[in-house]
């Protein structure tokens, strides 16, 4: 070989071998130099609640409670993907404080709950049997069911697979139908793939620069992520990375579509005009599929709902609960 390619071909081998030491020793060094503080920035756990039921599986959800426990009626809200109860909570709180019970919850796999076994699916009917779980060991008489992102899918699911448990449903930026599975590309599976993902969150400084723009674009577009959303939601990556490509994966493998048009009890969908993640369209035929359904939609608002504006959601969820307790569906369609 001559001397100018043996000079090329060392000097790449030192910048691979550099690259591949850097990338393995950064998680052993990162805790030293302060990379990791993103780890402190979720919440301590709230109460443990055992779903386990029959089975030999011992299974909890952590969960957060605000609010009068006497009060008249519960609300429970359920996260996204990547979520968790703790990005839930400023809305949890803004409905507290106008007299109901609220509880978050962090889905199973998710942060402080237990871990889903890795035979079960993690998909929407898997989660809405967990919720059903909840409710009936908090011993909560037909809550209002607030769903998320990821989180509405779980409540159209519950609404399914047992109707009668709720008492009304808001589907928050929810997912639906008429939105097709895009296979994602190469450059995006090696991006999103465990060691890459895990490499990226054990150092902070390395994912705050990789996610803010994306996350900025996606769930914020008309305000800048604050800081310390951010570094929860690198926490709660880092906690709970598994079921987050998990849920990913089989969101639709196993499971096809929602059934909204099954759902019998009043319906709130609230929706932003400006959310990057799940598009208005999806929010429009959820109203369409849903008989005793109404929807508002939000100017300005992107996908961080529950975290850009809890009290202007809080204020829609108040009337219409109000609405939906005090009065019965007559007919198809109205309230």
């Amino acid at each position: 070989m001559r001397p100018g390619l043996r000079t090329i071909s060392a000097g790449l081998a030192g910048s691979l071998l550099a690259a591949a030491l850097t990338f393995a020793l950064a998680p052993l060094i990162a805790p030293y130099i302060g990379l990791t503080k993103h780890q402190h920035a979720l919440l301590a756990p709230g109460s443990a609640i055992d779903i386990s039921g029959s089975s030999d599986l011992k299974r909890s959800l952590n969960v957060y409670e605000f609010g009068p426990d006497a009060a008249d009626t519960s609300l429970i809200l359920v996260h996204g993907v990547p979520g968790s109860a703790q990005m839930m909570i400023p809305l949890a709180s803004a409905l507290a404080s106008q007299g109901y019970h609220t509880v978050a919850y962090d889905r199973l796999g998710w942060v402080h709950s237990s871990r889903r076994p890795a035979n079960e699916l993690a998909d929407p009917p898997h989660n809405a049997q967990d919720l059903i779980a909840l409710i009936r060991a908090l011993s909560v008489e037909q809550p209002v069911l607030l769903g998320y992102s990821y989180g509405g899918g779980v409540v159209q699911e519950v609404n399914r697979l047992a109707p009668e448990i709720a008492s009304c449903n808001i589907l928050l930026s929810s997912l639906g139908n008429g939105r097709s599975r895009q296979t994602p590309g190469s450059l995006s599976r090696v991006i999103f793939s465990r060691p890459i993902m895990s490499w990226m969150l054990s150092m902070t400084a390395t994912a705050k620069a990789g996610s803010r723009t994306t996350v900025d674009a996606l769930f914020y577009p008309s305000v800048d992520i604050p800081e310390e959303q951010l570094m929860t939601i690198l926490a709660t990556l880092d906690r709970s990375l598994d079921i987050w490509l998990r849920e990913g994966n089989e969101r639709w493998i196993e499971f096809e579509r929602f059934a909204p048009e099954t759902i019998v009890r009043p319906t709130l969908i609230i929706h932003g005009e400006d959310d990057a993640i799940v598009p208005v369209a999806v929010a429009r035929q959820l109203r369409d599929d849903i008989p005793p359904a109404k929807a508002v939609f939000i100017a300005g608002m992107g996908h961080a709902a529950p975290l850009t504006h809890a009290a202007e959601i809080a204020g829609l969820v108040t009337a219409f609960v109000n609405q939906c307790l005090q009065a019965e569906v007559s007919d198809r369609g109205s309230l």
